[in-house]
C-alpha cells in the first residue's frame, strides 16, 4: 500500500500531501462562495490552480488524517460543516433517453450552470472504455455504470460516477479515508427515471456523522461550499 504523509508549510500557508514521490501542495485558507466565485478567484491567482478529484480525495484524507490545526479546519469548517467544490459540471441525462446515465466535464475555468451542457447527439466519435464514454474533457457514464447510495469500498472502486470524478485511484483513498474513520462511502446524484429532461449540476463533497459523500446534485449558486487552489506541478516564479 503506497504511504501518504501530510504537513504545512510556514509562509503562504500550503498543506501537503505527499503521495508517492510527488508532493501536492494545497493553499490556505481556501476561497469560500459560489461556484462560478471560487474559481474566478482561483484561475486569477498566479500560483495556484483548482484543485481536481484525485487531488481531493487526497486533500479529505489529509483532514481526517493531519494534525494540524489548519488540517482540523479542513475537517471541521470545510468537509463536516460546509462543502468542498469539485471543478466539474454534470448533465443527468433520463433514463428513457437512448444515452440515459450522466454526463461529466472537467469545469475548471468554474462556468457551472451559466452555460449550458448538451446531450451528445452520437458516440461515434467517443472512446469506449468498459462501456464508459471519453471525449476531449467530458465522460459519458452510462446508468448501469454507476449506482447512487451506498456502497463498500469494493464497489466504490469499480463505480464509474466515482471514478470519473476521482480518478480509480482517488475513489480508493475517498472510500478507505471512509472506512479508516467508520463511515460508509455514499454517491448523492438525481435519480434518472424521475426526470423527463436532462438536469444540469456541479459536484461537492462533504461529511456527516456516519458517512463521506461524494455529492452530484449539487446548485452551483450555494455560498456556503469552498474550493482548494493546487501550487501547480510545473510552478515556478508565480506562473501557471
Amino acid at each position: 500500500m503506497k504511504k501518504t504523509e501530510f504537513s504545512q508549510e510556514i509562509g503562504r500557508s500550503w498543506l501537503h500531501a505527499d503521495y508517492d514521490e510527488k508532493r501536492i501542495s494545497f493553499a490556505y485558507p481556501p476561497v469560500k462562495g459560489t461556484h462560478v466565485e471560487n474559481y474566478k478567484v482561483i484561475n486569477a491567482d498566479p500560483e495556484i490552480v483548482p484543485a481536481e478529484g484525485f487531488e481531493l480525495s487526497l486533500l479529505v484524507q489529509g483532514a481526517f488524517l493531519g494534525n494540524s490545526k489548519q488540517w482540523q479546519d479542513v475537517r471541521d469548517r470545510c468537509i463536516t460543516e460546509n462543502y468542498i467544490r469539485i471543478p466539474k459540471r454534470l448533465l443527468w441525462i433520463p433514463s428513457t433517453h437512448e444515452f440515459a446515465g450522466v454526463l461529466i466535464e472537467n469545469d475548471l475555468k468554474g462556468r457551472g450552470l451559466s452555460t449550458i451542457m448538451n446531450v451528445p447527439e452520437s458516440m461515434d466519435d467517443w472512446k469506449n472504455q468498459d462501456g464508459i464514454y471519453f471525449k476531449d474533457n467530458m465522460i459519458l457514464v452510462p446508468a448501469d455504470k454507476y449506482a447512487l447510495g451506498e456502497h463498500n469500498s469494493d464497489s466504490y472502486v469499480k463505480d464509474g460516477l466515482a471514478a470519473s470524478v476521482f480518478t480509480e485511484e482517488g475513489a480508493e483513498i475517498f472510500a478507505r479515508t471512509a472506512n479508516d474513520n467508520n463511515k460508509m462511502v455514499y454517491n448523492l446524484g438525481i435519480d434518472i427515471t424521475r426526470i423527463v429532461s436532462p438536469e444540469q449540476r456541479v459536484a461537492v463533497l462533504d461529511s456527516g456523522r456516519v458517512r463521506l459523500y461524494l455529492g452530484c446534485a449539487f446548485l452551483d449558486d450555494v455560498r456556503g461550499c469552498f474550493s482548494f487552489g493546487v501550487r501547480p506541478q510545473n510552478f515556478s516564479s508565480g506562473n501557471k
